[in-house]
């Protein structure tokens, strides 16, 4: 039941994310989104990057996802702002915990 709320809360962050998908991605975000993803920027295909909002953490990630050209592998990433590494699970969680702090106030 928690896996599948959280599965819907990221789909209903990346989808209002989708508004503020980075539209188009210039080659230097490409190249740093191939750095980022540990792939040589000729590889990635189908590169996205989004900023999702978590309003009730104050706080916004980057995802970037891509497909590797040569193995075909879904190729993704969630950094925080300042570039470091988000486990989105506990981003979502906490997110989900401080909305029930904040309704029960």
């Amino acid at each position: 039941m928690i896996r599948a709320l959280s599965t819907i809360v990221l789909l209903f962050a990346l989808s209002a994310a989708s508004a503020q998908a980075q539209n188009p991605i210039s080659p230097e975000e490409s190249a740093e989104a191939a750095a980022v993803l540990g792939v040589p920027a000729d590889r990635i295909a189908d590169l996205e990057v989004r900023t999702v909002p978590f309003p009730a953490l104050g706080m916004r990630v980057t995802v970037i996802k891509a497909i590797d050209r040569t193995t075909g592998e879904v190729l993704s990433s969630v950094r925080d702002l300042t570039g470091s590494p988000v486990d989105l699970t506990a981003v979502l969680s906490a997110e989900k915990d401080a909305r029930a702090r904040r309704a029960s106030r």
